[in-house]
């Protein structure tokens, strides 16, 4: 069904609203491209966990494929269990033992809940707008932030593991237009930047991981 102009002038308003409130969800980031043998899979992962700007990479270009895909269901799960995967083991493993669910099962809900949001919706815009997502490291976590998450950790998962430091994941958002549509022209840009995503990068053990706040 194709979008009349005044709905597709009001998609283009609303996208950026309803995408920083979809993304706020439990997860972390992951991805990357397979490797030939054990030891350079190894070296690849801890690569990624070795600072908090290759995290932020990480959650931006798995981001990438849900664009590609026009928010289909199928590439929100996949987005969601790369975020699985640049969790901390010992949390998730914690966790899904006192879940009593599957990782593929943990994955689906989590795919499931940013699904409900609205968020494939968006897919539709995709014919109308250009749209590149980004994150970056952002504010430093407050002691008080660092505290919550150290008691998710030793109280609601009792994962023996203990975060010292981290930081906001800002996201910024960057969508031009392709064609006029309402009040806007083609090739008109416009720019959001969400300094908190709800999306935390922290560091334990001298690793970088990925929580959500």
């Amino acid at each position: 069904m194709r979008l009349t102009t005044p709905k597709k002038a009001a998609l283009v308003v609303a996208a950026s609203l309803a995408l920083c409130a979809a993304v706020v969800l439990p997860g972390c980031g992951g991805g990357g491209s397979s490797a030939p043998d054990g030891d350079s899979v190894e070296s690849e992962v801890e690569s990624v966990h070795s600072s908090a700007e290759n995290i932020a990479d990480e959650v931006s270009s798995s981001f990438e494929d849900v664009i590609d895909n026009g928010f289909s269901a199928d590439s929100i799960v996949d987005w969601t269990d790369s975020l699985i995967d640049l969790m901390p083991e010992e949390a998730i493993d914690a966790a899904l033992e006192q879940s009593g669910m599957s990782r593929s099962e943990f994955s689906e809900k989590l795919g499931d809940t940013f699904g409900s949001t609205g968020i494939d919706q968006l897919g539709a815009l995709l014919d109308y707008i250009d749209m590149e997502i980004t994150f970056e490291v952002g504010d430093e976590l407050s002691s008080s932030e660092l505290d919550d998450i150290n008691t998710t950790f030793s109280e609601d998962v009792e994962a023996d593991i203990e975060a010292t430091s981290g930081y906001h994941l800002s996201m910024d958002m960057t969508m031009t237009v392709l064609e006029d549509v309402g009040g806007a022209e083609a090739g008109e840009t416009e720019s959001q930047t969400q300094d908190e995503s709800g999306i935390y990068v922290i560091e334990i053990d001298d690793s970088w991981y990925v929580w959500m706040g």
